[in-house]
């Protein structure tokens, strides 16, 4: 029985503990045996049953399992526990009758006076070093706590009625009681009163203090009174997390000669967004994210935060303001890219409200905004992502693919505008877009031992399949060459009869960017529209020459392949062809396919079409000859120069000379390849004339004016150079065989 007994409390075992029972009443020791049965209830949890069984036995340990159960009444009835315990036993049980809902409610008066009490005894326990009290003591003194707690809480919530001397008062004895806290819950709690009570007496420091040791770093209170103990600009964040973006903003406004980093650059963004403010959160997102701008666009359309929407009449001269801002807030090298994104942000966010023509006609007119720069390629991967994610994510690619007709229609509109009025940089850069939107640019492996690849053009897989629903299964149509080949495929050319309907309205509608100018406007006056124009030279000549070669690839004869054939289409490479390549070549690919149709049996209405084509730019080609003869130098000229743009910090050569352009100097030197003679040109600012200096081995005549510009002719070591300065345009043009090398000194978007 013993050996049980001495097993029973070292496992707290229930068990062992009756077993002991049965031993010593074996042993006939009757008292022993209902002892360790009331150890049994106690280790079973039955500490009322168990104080009950060892009342007669120890009413010491009796008294101890009462005051572990909390048995207050029990407890302040008992004359044999210490005075201490039996006081505060019957204060607590005060407390337990008048916190009743069936109390008297003249008794409950008087409970707050018991729980002073409580809090008294306890203050005075704790100074005389009650060990079960400075250890924590368990479940009763957890039960006194939390009434503590309560009562501190309570007083709290009334606390805007008390005068300040009172709250002290209650303060004071609130902070007395938090070093005796031992509950890990209790603590924080505990913590947060006291913090909240400094909170309200507006004693910030003490109160961010009382919830850092409480561990309550992530409530409103606290990020205010971090607010109002911190500077700026670091009190933004705080504020932010606050939720009070409207005093955000009016910290930023106060403070707008600080500098702030990144991070609180979008905080302010945000809160002017969440305040309503649009025309200042647009600025600010312009400057920062495409896609915070995007999704306040949407926002300040519709209104919110109780403020009324953008008018969509204000929505172009917005935009133009926010122009002025990147233009003065940005280098200029990043201005362009980020004035693409802007604008094509803004015209998705207005497309998502197609429902309203006014919405659509407005962003149409704001694709006219590409006119001042445009990356194309970013834009095209939009939709590419949007289309290759669209079975995952349908809502993306719905709402680009909306976009993207209203895009190719209004880019050819802007497109045919500029150009009319001669603005080429303006219509090189819509004629760019579209380009980009539709074609998709992949180089083959190396062909030469100069690395030089074969460049070829495929049509975007979102444009191939663009009648496709959003989620339907379509892969094999594009994979299989029906819509076109992928663009994984450079041994392959694109096939234009193999596009869909649908697929080939967008091609034709997006390339009258270019189809729908002056007759070869983009191979004549590429070089007046800086790098893009350049580009957008050399690209169409190369996709130009490329469905030129698919077309001579063409089946023959009266086969399948053959008639199904679209006439429609191919007459359409010929106005590529105009634009692009050597006129002599276009003349030729109408030519070819005015006989491939007449042999093939195409509609009459086509072929006229085709005749016409070739009448009127055939009667263009030889007048063209005509007046190439005719020269005031005597000189006859060849068909239009290649033209090479060299941009700032740029080198370029032709394999005779070399043309380096030094950027802000606004400098360049063209060398002499085979002696590295060279010249030097500074264009000259702030009222200084340009100069023009050569190396000596090389001859110099000029200047010349001719209709404001300034000419210079070099020569020397077999080479012939015309060097021509236009003040106007800020551009300065080195002549050299059948190329021509353009340097614009001024700055382009």
């Amino acid at each position: 029985a013993k050996d049980l007994e001495t097993l029973a409390h070292d496992q707290r075992n229930p068990d062992h503990a009756e077993r002991a029972a049965f031993y010593y009443q074996r042993a006939e020791n009757e008292l022993a045996a209902r002892k360790m049965l009331a150890y049994a209830k106690r280790y079973r949890g039955e500490l009322a049953a168990a104080a009950e069984e060892m009342e007669s036995i120890e009413p010491h340990t009796a008294a101890s399992w009462r005051w572990e159960a909390c048995q207050w009444s029990a407890l302040a009835a008992m004359a044999t526990i210490e005075p201490w315990r039996r006081e505060l036993a019957r204060l607590m049980a005060d407390v337990e009758r008048l916190q009743r809902p069936d109390a008297p409610p003249a008794e409950k008066v008087g409970l707050e006076d018991v729980i002073c009490n409580i809090a008294s005894a306890f203050v005075r326990l704790w100074r005389d070093g009650r060990t079960d009290v400075t250890r924590g003591g368990g479940t009763p003194w957890l039960r006194i706590m939390q009434v503590l707690l309560d009562h501190y809480e309570a007083v709290l919530e009334k606390s805007d009625s008390l005068a300040p001397n009172d709250l002290g008062a209650i303060e004071a004895a609130a902070e007395e009681f938090a070093p005796y806290v031992r509950d890990r819950r209790q603590w924080s709690r505990w913590w947060d009163t006291l913090a909240r009570i400094a909170f309200r007496q507006q004693q910030f420091e003490k109160s961010v203090h009382r919830w850092e040791n409480g561990g309550l770093t992530n409530i409103e209170g606290y990020y205010i009174a971090k607010a109002r103990t911190t500077n700026y600009p670091e009190r933004l964040r705080w504020l932010e997390s606050a939720g009070r973006f409207e005093e955000l903003w009016e910290e930023s406004a106060r403070h707008a000669d600080v500098p702030v980093s990144t991070a609180d650059q979008r905080r302010i963004a945000r809160a002017a967004t969440e305040c309503g403010k649009w025309r200042e959160a647009l600025m600010q997102w312009a400057l920062l994210d495409a896609r915070g701008f995007e999704q306040c666009f949407i926002r300040s359309l519709k209104g919110g935060a109780g403020t009324p929407g953008i008018r969509l009449s204000e929505v172009p001269r917005l935009m133009r303001q926010i122009y002025g801002k990147l233009r003065s807030a940005l280098p200029l090298d990043k201005v362009g890219r980020r004035w693409s994104d802007l604008v094509f942000g803004a015209v998705v966010a207005l497309c998502v409200d197609a429902e309203q023509s006014e919405a659509e006609a407005i962003a149409t007119q704001l694709v006219k905004e590409f006119g001042r720069g445009v990356h194309g390629n970013a834009i095209a991967e939009q939709f590419g992502s949007a289309w290759a994610n669209r079975d995952k994510a349908v809502e993306p690619w719905r709402k680009l693919k909306a976009v993207l007709p209203l895009l190719c229609r209004a880019t050819a509109e802007h497109a045919r505008a500029a150009s009319k009025n001669r603005q080429w940089r303006d219509a090189a850069n819509f004629a760019s877009l579209a380009f980009d939107l539709i074609w998709q640019r992949t180089t083959s492996r190396p062909v030469s031992l100069a690395g030089e690849g074969s460049r070829r053009f495929f049509i975007r897989p979102y444009i191939l399949s663009f009648a496709e629903e959003p989620g339907c299964e379509q892969e094999d149509a594009v994979s299989s060459g029906q819509y076109g080949q992928r663009p994984d495929s450079p041994e392959h050319a694109p096939t234009l009869s193999g596009i869909g309907p649908q697929s080939w309205d967008l091609v034709e509608s997006g390339m009258r960017a270019i189809t729908d100018g002056p007759d070869g406007w983009v191979r004549d006056h590429a070089a007046r529209a800086g790098k893009s124009g350049s580009r957008l030279a050399r690209d169409l000549e190369q996709l130009s020459k490329q469905l030129i070669d698919d077309f001579a690839q063409l089946p023959r004869g009266n086969t399948s392949e053959a008639l199904a054939v679209t006439p429609v289409m191919w007459a359409w490479v010929g106005r590529l062809a105009e634009q692009s390549v050597p006129s002599d070549q276009a003349i030729d690919f109408y030519t070819s396919l005015r006989d491939y149709g007449e042999t093939q049996g195409w509609p009459e209405e086509v072929l006229r079409t085709i005749r016409q084509h070739l009448e009127r730019y055939g009667r263009r080609h030889d007048q063209w000859k005509s007046d190439s003869l005719r020269s005031n130098s005597g000189r006859r000229r060849t068909e239009p120069r290649r033209m090479i743009v060299v941009g700032q910090n740029e080198e370029r050569d032709n394999g005779v000379i070399r043309v380096r352009h030094f950027g802000p100097l606004r400098t360049a030197r063209v060398e002499v390849l085979a002696d590295g003679l060279g010249v030097r040109f500074e264009a000259g600012s702030d009222g200084k004339a340009c100069v023009l200096r050569a190396e000596e081995g090389l001859n110099v005549e000029g200047p010349q004016s001719q209709e404001g510009r300034q000419v210079w002719q070099v020569t020397g070591q077999g080479v012939r150079m015309e060097f021509e300065f236009d003040p106007s345009l800020g551009e300065l043009r080195v002549r050299s065989g059948s190329d021509q090398f353009v340097v614009p000194f001024r700055p382009t978007v």
